[in-house]
């Protein structure tokens, strides 16, 4: 009788890991490489030349044949092991779908660690290494999903490098136009180049009622202009940071990668523990500073949005002031120290002097 419950056992445990690869090869399978964002160099990249197609398709044609081919398992449960299998494959292909190769590439090395050299490989003939085997192992697949996910922060922070680089670039160029625009004003018009001399002899507008239309013209226009270059020291500063964070974090994948890739995949508990508890402690430390950069990037976007509030209240008070003629002293003094006069007509006369 226990043996009629053994055998029945072992083939319901046969039948629930076959669905389970099933899936795996189901996930692989999906993947659309031919619409894929990612750049058709990475898609197109063959380790060898008489390859079908890329590497990355290529991994996932070999890595389906090789579960399709894989022992059957019946007398151990590889149920953590599959599942863990199961979420890189759909992280793979989310990176494909999504143009995020840094992840696409992590998730390729995870999942052919994890069919190659483990699943494939479960040491079935002694039932209670092999389980041994199977648990240790998906705690270390368990190290690879962190870092797949960690691969697609360092993505997202290449993306926001070039989005912020783009900002930054057109910016710069409205910049520079909304000078030379100034300039051309104040050169072709001498009421505005007495306005914009008046603001040089005088610190604040402080008879801004009796001002003459040239002088809230130009008055307006210098303030825009200031608010313009402010805009760019912060979107400058953000573009910093982000490269500053993205470097760090790619420092630190890179390392953690390695680190796993390295592991070797062995039937022994105390090396894979050595080796996975090193690889545990990197990620822990990541996964400190990916918070800790969190909160700093909270603090940051918190400030800068306070920042710019106060810029357009500033800009609003000082540009509807200018209209009516009753803008609080206080709000047109401050920001008319703010604009640094000075260097403004250096911008405007020095080259010309």
């Amino acid at each position: 009788m226990r043996k009629i419950v053994t055998l029945f056992s072992a083939r319901m445990e046969r039948g629930k890991a076959q669905q389970r690869v099933a899936r795996i090869i189901k996930e692989l399978s999906s993947i659309d490489f031919a619409h894929s964002s990612l750049p058709a160099e990475d898609l197109e990249r063959k380790t060898d030349p008489n390859q079908p197609c890329g590497d990355l398709e290529y991994t996932a044609r070999y890595l389906q044949q090789l579960l399709r081919g894989a022992p059957q398992i019946t007398q151990i449960s590889t149920h953590s092991l599959d599942e863990r299998l199961l979420t890189l494959a759909r992280l793979f292909r989310q990176a494909v779908d999504q143009g995020d190769r840094y992840m696409a590439y992590a998730a390729r090395s995870a999942l052919t660690q994890g069919v190659r050299d483990i699943r494939v490989r479960i040491p079935q003939k002694n039932p209670e290494l092999a389980q041994r085997f199977v648990e240790l192992y998906s705690r270390h697949l368990e190290n690879w999903i962190a870092l797949v996910n960690s691969a697609c922060e360092v993505d997202h922070l290449k993306r926001d490098v070039k989005n912020l680089s783009a900002i930054y670039d057109e910016e710069t160029r409205q910049y520079h136009k909304s000078l030379e625009n100034l300039k051309f004003i104040i050169y072709n018009d001498v009421e505005k180049v007495e306005a914009f001399q008046h603001f040089l002899e005088h610190d604040s507008p402080e008879d801004m009622g009796h001002w003459t239309k040239a002088q809230m013209d130009v008055y307006r226009l210098l303030v825009d202009h200031h608010l313009s270059r402010r805009q760019i020291d912060l979107t400058g500063r953000r573009l910093r940071d982000c490269l500053g964070r993205q470097s760090d974090e790619e420092e630190a994948v890179i390392a953690i990668w390695a680190n796993l890739a390295a592991l070797p995949v062995v039937a022994d508990s105390n090396l894979l523990n050595k080796c996975s508890g090193e690889a545990q402690s990197m990620l822990d430390q990541l996964r400190k500073e990916q918070e800790l950069d969190m909160l700093r990037r909270q603090a940051e976007e918190q400030e800068q949005s306070g920042s710019q509030q106060e810029e357009d209240t500033e800009a609003e008070g000082v540009q509807d002031g200018v209209l009516t003629q009753e803008a609080p002293a206080s709000v047109t003094r401050d920001s008319l120290e703010a604009l640094s006069v000075s260097e403004l007509a250096a911008d405007l006369f020095g080259e010309d002097s």
